[in-house]
This record gives structure tokens, sequence and C-alpha cells, in this order.
């Protein structure tokens, strides 16, 4: 089936590259950035569901709406900052749950609902928030390398899930080359949540220590 999607964004202060499809989310004291954007995606059909013995097919959609602000310090800190509204329609009762590449396959069975390793409801049919802070400081005195303190939140509020889901995730990176060759250490907390009669409720949380090292090649 078709799909019609398309992202307005209007850019305050200076402008940001369009080369690629993705941004990086931080311009290391580089740039003064102040974004608005607005998004929209259709799909019909994209999903179905059972009631009796008949199949229900139903429609994807996202109404989206984000802000973007990356500003300069003084003694070459910075400071961002992203938040972000998502209206998910993506058929009834929807979830899916995701979470970071995991060795371990094993579930556990009956009432547990996240799934295998360390999956969480990440997305479904429902509201999301989301927001991201970092700051930036020069970790040497020629400003070589740097030291970027993050965190960040998601709150949703899900059709199928009786209790909104919180994550929410803080770290370090040390840049090293800038974007292109950094070291991260991050923490993540989750919820998991638990089916009981009719209701899916969070029966406790979670947590993920990841330690890892990203190199851009080429770009």
């Amino acid at each position: 089936p078709y799909q019609f999607s398309g992202y307005l964004k209007y850019q305050f202060l200076e402008q940001e590259g369009q080369t690629t499809p993705y941004a990086p989310g931080s311009y290391l004291g580089k740039k003064r950035v102040l974004n608005l954007g607005l998004g929209a995606l259709h799909q019909p059909q994209t999903s179905w569901s059972l009631q009796g013995a008949d199949t229900l097919y139903h429609g994807a959609g996202v109404l989206a709406a984000d802000l973007f602000y990356d500003q300069p310090l003084a003694r070459k800190r910075a400071f961002t900052v992203y938040l972000a509204y998502l209206q998910y329609r993506l058929g009834p009762r929807f979830v899916r749950y995701m979470g970071a590449n995991n060795p371990a396959s094993g579930a556990v069975p009956g009432e547990w609902v996240n799934g295998r390793g360390n999956g969480a409801p990440v997305l479904g049919t429902g509201a999301n928030w989301y927001l991201q802070l970092a700051w930036l400081r020069p970790a040497d005195t020629r400003n070589q390398r740097q030291l970027q303190a993050y965190a960040s939140l998601q709150w949703g509020r899900l059709e199928a899930l009786h209790d909104p889901v919180l994550i929410w995730n803080t770290g370090l990176h040390y840049l090293l080359n800038g974007q292109r060759s950094k070291l991260t250490l991050g923490y993540q907390s989750r919820p998991v949540f638990r089916a009981s009669e009719h209701l899916v409720t969070e029966d406790m949380r979670k947590h993920m220590l990841v330690l890892q090292y990203q190199l851009l090649f080429g770009g």
C-alpha cells in the first residue's frame, strides 16, 4: 500500500546541513541552532487484528512535533536540548518492544510481556514524550578532546498498558575526535511489564550498563 509522510522544519538561527538522512544531535559548540519541526505519516493496512473469526486491518498514523536547541557557551562549553512529542495510531493495543543487541535469546514465559533479552516498550498506539539534554566541556587545554554528559527521558501513555512507560538513560561521552571517534559509558533504567487478568502493569524495573566505542569511516 501507499505511504504519505512529510516533515516541515523552520531553522531560526544557523542552518543545519541537509545532505544526510540524519542529524548529528549536537554540533559540539560549533553552531548555534534553534529548530522547530512538525511531521506526519499515514499508511493504510499496516497491521491486523482478530475480532471473533474476522480479520480486521488497520492503518498507521503518526503526528509529531520536535524542538532542537544547540547553544555554544563561554570557555568552549556547549548546551544541547532536544524535545519531541509523538502521537501514534498503529492499530488497537499495538506495542513494539525493543532493546540493545544482546547475546541472550531466552525469555521468561507466561505473564511477562517484555520479550527476550533487555527489551522495553518503546512505542505503540498512544502518545510519547522524549527529552534529551547534554553538556559539553573540553577534556584538555587545546580542546582536542571533549567530555559530554547526557541524559534522556522517555515517557509514554500507550493504549495497551495500564501504567505509563518511563525509560531513562544517562552517561558520558569521551570525544577523541568529535563525533568521528568517541567512547561512551551509559546507564539505562527500564520498566518490566506483567499481564494479570485484563491489565498489563509495571511490575519491576531493570537496569543496564553499556560501554561502547563508535568510529565513523568516511563522511
